[in-house]
């Protein structure tokens, strides 16, 4: 059985905000269980997250583009 973090445990550990982890929850880049009022995540995405490429700011508009 592999370990469980929180999304705060885990935000800890990549340096992100709780509210980023979370948003990446609701956009599916990482699955996660609700165990109360707590996100549950396994802790491989520790790595997952840490590896990603990194995106900063917003998105261009579709004016710009």
């Amino acid at each position: 059985m592999s370990k469980k973090l929180t999304a705060n445990e885990i935000a800890e550990k990549v340096e992100l905000g709780a509210r980023r982890i979370r948003k990446m929850i609701a956009d599916g880049e990482i699955q996660a269980k609700k165990f109360g009022r707590d996100w549950v995540i396994d802790a491989k995405y520790v790595e997952i997250i840490r590896n990603r490429p990194e995106r900063r700011g917003r998105k261009p508009s579709k004016k710009a583009a």
